[in-house]
């Protein structure tokens, strides 16, 4: 990897195994210093950013000879290492010593535990690149506007666990992140922004050890590609749990006490009225805002709890024009749902086409509502089948 010698000024080339650096982790102004030659020696160069300045002055009195930076690091100007630069930037992040996490609009003094501190209203924590530059590194020093220490991940974990949603047992690594489903980790990025949209996608390859190519102008085909290489990677039905949650559950006692019944579930209500919405697939990033509490449950679990008395197969995703092919267990809705959401939704003209499709996903059953073709399914006192379908 090119990193930045923070003694000579020079950049070269390391083995990220065998040598010990530091990287930098910050949010991008409009300007932000470029690649330069190998053999050029940035000190001299009038134009140099104070930030690279800064950057370079903090690892090398923390005693780091190398650091790495995304902006100047990378010749951008070179598709191919783009792409692998992408790609490799999770296994960069955690092979780091340490990462200084550089939050530029956060004074010295501020105290990050205090409910309307700075520190928790920072840009660094609505970045999309950020997300995977907190939880990879072991350690993560956050500085201060003028580069002084405000502290560590490991002691500010609570604030850092309340301001990004993410449990201490990622950020500090006691769990693998494969202990969390695929709902989760893509709720942890939901309210995050990039500059173009391709990198809402790409900054998440790391998350869910991922590699695929880099297409900028793909637009939100990028987020697709990602989802459509989570499916055929990680087998956890909860990356189609995504969308409104179903707030109205206890209200709604009739129809509480029919899903209860029926192996108690939890309720994931997705917004299908009104919209276009055809395929549990066909999400955005940003759907998965409230999905932070959804786990992955077993295959035998799912057994279970729906009582089947045939074995559900194995699943199998078969991707197709229309969407992935597969077979879940389906639930014709209008024979739980309440008389009064009956009338509420005959308006709509979708009663008979609302299905519930089980999934294998939180401490219970989540459901998602979508309007499917008719279903043959039955409640669990009855009789189970599964359908086949496009989601």
């Amino acid at each position: 990897m090119r990193v930045l010698d923070t003694w000579s000024g020079l950049f070269v080339e390391v083995d990220q195994e065998r040598k010990q650096f530091a990287i930098l982790s910050h949010t991008w102004r409009k300007k932000e210093q470029t690649f330069v030659p190998d053999d050029h020696l940035i000190w001299r160069d009038a134009n140099l950013s104070r930030k690279i300045r800064d950057a370079c002055r903090v690892a090398r009195e923390a005693g780091y000879r190398y650091l790495w930076i995304d902006s100047c690091c990378i010749d951008k100007t070179s598709s191919s290492e783009l792409s692998e630069s992408i790609n490799s930037m999770w296994q960069w992040y955690g092979r780091a010593k340490v990462c200084f996490a550089h939050l530029a609009d956060v004074p010295s003094g501020d105290d990050p535990r205090a409910a309307e501190s700075t520190f928790r209203k920072s840009r660094w924590f609505t970045r999309g690149w950020t997300l995977q530059e907190l939880i990879a590194p072991s350690t993560v020093v956050f500085l201060s506007q003028d580069w002084n220490a405000i502290g560590t991940k490991l002691t500010l974990i609570s604030p850092l666990e309340e301001i990004t949603g993410i449990f201490a047992e990622a950020l500090l690594h006691s769990k693998s992140l494969d202990d969390f489903s695929v709902a989760q980790r893509l709720s942890w990025a939901a309210r995050r922004e990039t500059t173009r949209k391709e990198d809402r996608a790409y900054s998440l390859l790391g998350i869910f050890n991922i590699n695929m190519p880099t297409l900028y102008g793909e637009g939100e085909r990028a987020f697709h590609r990602l989802l459509e290489e989570i499916v055929r990677r990680i087998p956890d039905q909860s990356i189609f749990a995504w969308g409104d949650i179903y707030a109205d559950l206890e209200r709604d006692q009739d129809l509480g006490d029919s899903l209860k019944n029926a192996g108690k579930l939890t309720c994931i209500w997705g917004n299908v009225m009104g919209t276009s919405l055809e395929s549990l697939f066909d999400s955005k990033l940003s759907d998965f805002t409230d999905s932070g509490t959804i786990n992955a449950i077993s295959h035998n679990d799912v057994l279970n709890q729906l009582k089947l008395s045939e074995k559900l197969p194995d699943q199998e995703y078969t991707f197709t024009p229309h969407g992935i092919r597969t077979t879940l267990p389906v639930l014709q809705l209008s024979r739980c749902l309440p008389q009064h959401i009956l009338e509420q939704s005959s308006s709509y003209g979708l009663l008979s086409r609302w299905t519930l499709r089980f999934l294998a996903a939180n401490t219970s059953i989540t459901l998602a509502l979508f309007s499917g073709g008719p279903a043959t399914s039955r409640l669990p006192m009855l009789r189970w089948n599964t359908c086949t379908m496009d989601v």
